[in-house]
């Protein structure tokens, strides 16, 4: 049997290695490529209605960097359950339900097999790793025929900052800041951004506004995880690999850790405590 540190071990470290990459490439890109909206005054409601203005596509290298953390991970997933089923050629269950688990897997009669199969079910149970399962193993699938698509996006919050010359009980440099109930809008050339603002001076409505906008990279429209920041995604991936993995060491299942499933181990483990941390 092959080390694990030297088989999905070393895959999930070079995943780490791929989301650091794309961590330091994504923030050079937005430093280099800023976005920004213009003030649209609207003389029926006197409100400023903000449209995003220019767009930068995300480079195609940003896509295929997310791309191979994912498929690395994936990998090792794959990698740790041929530890347990090494003769036959089983992949790690990322898809499927666990009503479907437990009926392929009833007949197993294996201990490392029913341990593994145990600490599979500790993950599935939990609706967000299952989730996050499934989204690694579909993210993987598609990249072998198409590279995703990112795109700039903009969370939560939008800053505008009011022209020097407006003032507020004597005060300028105003910052208003605007609350996305969508939770994100995509930062496309023309895209209307989800908030009006109306203010009054003594010269007349404010008609022209800065608008700062600070993006995060996410998965474009119509892909998998529309939406999602993709850096955010990829630590996901990584801290659940790296759980379901720990769980396969402490359970005695890989290389690494050589001791024999004897009784005495398996009480000390304990199989129904066998759950991810």
């Amino acid at each position: 049997m092959r080390d694990w540190a030297s088989g999905g071990g070393a895959k999930i470290e070079r995943a780490k290695e791929h989301v650091q990459d794309f961590a330091l490439a994504s923030r050079a890109f937005l430093e280099a490529h800023r976005y920004s909206a213009v003030s649209q005054f609207d003389a029926q409601s006197r409100e400023i209605d903000s449209v995003v203005q220019g767009s930068h596509a995300v480079p195609p290298r940003l896509a295929c960097i997310a791309a191979d953390a994912a498929h690395n991970l994936h990998a090792s997933l794959d990698i740790l359950w041929r530890q347990v089923w090494a003769t036959n050629r089983r992949y790690f269950p990322c898809t499927e339900e666990t009503h479907e688990l437990k009926a392929r897997f009833k007949s197993v009669k294996e201990t490392s097999q029913h341990i593994a199969v145990d600490i599979l079910f500790a993950a599935k149970a939990d609706q967000a790793r299952n989730k996050t399962l499934r989204a690694l193993h579909e993210l993987d699938t598609r990249d072998k025929h198409e590279v995703p698509i990112l795109a700039a996006a903009v969370y939560k919050k939008i800053v505008m900052r009011a022209p020097p010359d407006v003032a507020l009980d004597g005060r300028t440099g105003l910052t208003f800041v605007g609350e996305i109930a969508s939770g994100f809008v995509f930062l496309e050339h023309g895209a209307h951004l989800p908030l009006a603002l109306r203010i009054e001076t003594d010269a007349g409505p404010v008609m022209d506004m800065e608008c700062e906008l600070t993006p995060d990279i996410a998965f474009a429209k119509g892909e998998i995880l529309e939406g999602k920041p993709v850096l955010e995604t990829l630590h996901e991936f990584a801290q659940l690999v790296d759980g379901i993995a720990r769980a396969f060491v402490k359970a005695g299942l890989l290389a690494v850790v050589l001791a024999p499933l004897t009784p005495s181990v398996l009480h000390t483990l304990g199989v129904s405590s066998i759950l991810l941390p």
